[in-house]
């Protein structure tokens, strides 16, 4: 059971990614294309058209990649969390998922105390690295 589920949430995180991250890239190469129109034609002289064209699809794919794969450990960390939890509960050893909660809440609290003593960037009012 518990690998369809994960089988399908795989799915369905690729296919909204997908989507999600070609919507942006659209917008992004119509935002794009909108200024090269706004170029004087000194600067379209000194530029080739298939460069500008090789220059600003590179630029967005690299963009799109970085975007999609960026989204996979954000998503997937918190919903194999939840799952887990929310399945550990469904078994008849129960205390398992009071093992997980327990667990996390000091992981969590460790990290808060560890952090404030060694933030890059500290909250305002507090000293930092500099």
């Amino acid at each position: 059971m518990c690998a369809l589920l994960a089988l399908l949430t795989g799915m369905l995180y690729a296919r909204f990614a997908a989507q999600g991250v070609l919507w942006l890239g659209a917008r992004i190469r119509e935002a794009e294309y909108a200024r090269v129109q706004q170029y004087a034609f000194s600067n379209l002289d000194h530029f080739e058209a298939s460069s500008l064209v090789t220059r600003m699809t590179t630029d967005v794919t690299v963009l799109q990649n970085a975007i999609n794969s960026g989204f996979r450990p954000i998503v997937r960390g918190p919903v194999m969390l939840v799952l887990g939890v929310g399945l550990s509960l469904l078994d008849e050893r129960a205390a398992l998922a009071g093992v997980f909660v327990h667990a996390h809440s000091g992981r969590g609290a460790v990290l808060h105390h560890a952090q404030g003593s060694t933030a890059v960037f500290p909250p305002a009012g507090r000293g930092g690295l500099m």
